[in-house]
């Protein structure tokens, strides 16, 4: 298997061209925590479809494919740093929001995303991998291609996950309000679609959909604007340290909260004045 890298501090590309007379495995060793899209770019198999997961620093194991008649294959993969992913993030994005959750909270759900490989995202690849460009343009290039490519895959991402508008009846619209007060009374603790839609009495499907259409914010979305509310509240009327906030409205690690902090405000919670 022949490997090319290209690295800088916010990506990780790998190019890979590989001959397997049987299925085999490639192993990968990651040092740091990153959200890790991987093309499979087979002509001589039946895969069309990229991945996306966070990847915990450890050891991975890439399934590869057989690839007939003695051709050969390609993938394609781009490791995005979490302080540079982090930047991106928008709740507005349902396949965003979940990724965000894995990161904020080990015990959800961490599932793999998949969809399909449009022809665009394709010729971005290429075109990643027969530029001209040296030194430090190659890396400024790379990493706007990059940038375009992970774009591609939320938009394709989020078109398969978005949830659909729904009719409400009188009990779901009550159920929902349900929703909508008991997050009001423990933003700072975890809450899950699957718990929350237990607890008041509605499915998870019309839970996202409904909650979305009614109140015109995510379920996470509105959490997060709570949770950012009282820690300017905290931050600026009660004179809090901003560890001692992020405790409070329930981010176990300050850095998180920060981050957050700044989508929403604009400016670091340390950076607040009063």
């Amino acid at each position: 298997m022949d490997l090319v890298d290209v690295a800088n501090q916010n990506f990780h590309m790998t190019w890979g061209t590989f001959r397997a007379a049987t299925e085999s495995t490639l192993t990968e060793h990651f040092d740091a925590p990153s959200i890790v899209s991987h093309f499979q770019l087979s002509d001589s198999t039946n895969v069309k479809e990229f991945h996306v997961y966070h990847q915990h620093p450890s050891i991975y194991t890439h399934d590869i494919p057989k690839t007939k008649n003695g051709q050969k294959d390609q993938f394609f993969e781009v490791a995005i740093e979490l302080s540079f992913f982090e930047k991106m993030y928008t709740p507005d994005s349902c396949f965003l929001e979940k990724i965000q959750q894995q990161l904020l909270h080990p015990t959800y759900s961490e599932e793999f995303f998949r969809a399909t490989i449009t022809p665009k995202m394709k010729t971005v690849i290429i075109e990643m991998g027969t530029h001209s460009y040296k030194g430090h343009l190659m890396s400024v290039y790379l990493e706007a291609k990059a940038m375009e490519l992970f774009l591609m895959q939320i938009q394709e991402l989020d078109r398969q996950t978005s949830p659909k508008k729904c009719k409400l009846s009188s009990y779901d619209i009550a159920c929902l309000h349900d929703a909508k007060n008991f997050i009001e009374q423990h933003f700072n603790q975890y809450i899950s679609i699957v718990g929350l839609a237990q607890q008041v009495g509605i499915n998870q499907t019309k839970l996202k959909a409904g909650f979305k259409e009614l109140f015109g914010n995510t379920v996470f979305g509105f959490i997060r604007d709570l949770q950012m509310e009282k820690a300017r509240y905290l931050l600026l009327d009660e004179k809090r340290y901003v560890s001692e906030v992020a405790d409070i409205i329930g981010y176990k690690h300050a850095h998180h909260f920060a981050a957050a902090f700044k989508r929403k405000y604009g400016v670091l919670p340390s950076e607040l004045k009063g």
